[in-house]
């Protein structure tokens, strides 16, 4: 990196501020990798994707484990997560 650079990153603190109104913005996205559990009526583990919303303002999060990334599955996990 260049000698102005590094001069400025010890100069000033470096931060990213986002500003959210209340009930403007939902972000959703599953997180990736499965959550996995032993279901005790199947006698097995069971892999579960994991879905995360968070409403921008108040940083509320909402996490629910389901069956897929279908789109009735992401339908119902969204809905949920706003009632």
């Amino acid at each position: 990196m260049c000698h102005h650079y590094y001069q400025w990153l010890k100069r000033d603190s470096v931060s990213m501020h986002m500003e959210h109104e209340y009930g403007e913005e939902l972000y959703i996205d599953f997180t990736g990798r499965k959550i996995a559990y032993y279901n005790t009526v199947s006698k097995r583990m069971v892999k579960e994707e994991v879905l995360v919303c968070m409403l921008g303002g108040s940083n509320y999060f909402y996490v629910e484990a389901m069956h897929s990334q279908k789109m009735e599955d992401y339908i119902s996990g969204v809905s949920n997560s706003i009632n």
